[in-house]
């Protein structure tokens, strides 16, 4: 069974959030429904974990990295 990643609220507001396996989507939020809370989000991890893997670093130039040198270096404040 696929894990699905979900959000949710408590009647009393809060919001949670959590992993579940389960069949399909559907099931999710009837699961949730039955414990009483009010879904928000659900989605398989896959699709989550593939979201992050799409994004790429960019690495930083030298000058790039100069320039934060000495920001760094004038900026801060001595406690």
């Amino acid at each position: 069974m696929p894990k699905f990643f979900y959000k949710a609220v408590k009647l009393d507001g809060e919001t949670v959030e959590g992993e579940l396996e389960a069949v399909d989507e559907s099931a999710v939020i009837r699961h949730l429904q039955g414990e009483g809370l009010i879904p928000i989000e659900a989605r398989t991890t896959k699709s989550l974990t593939a979201k992050l893997g799409q994004r790429r670093r960019r690495r930083l130039s030298q000058k790039e990295i100069g320039i934060l040198t000495r920001e760094l270096a004038t900026c801060s404040k001595p406690v």
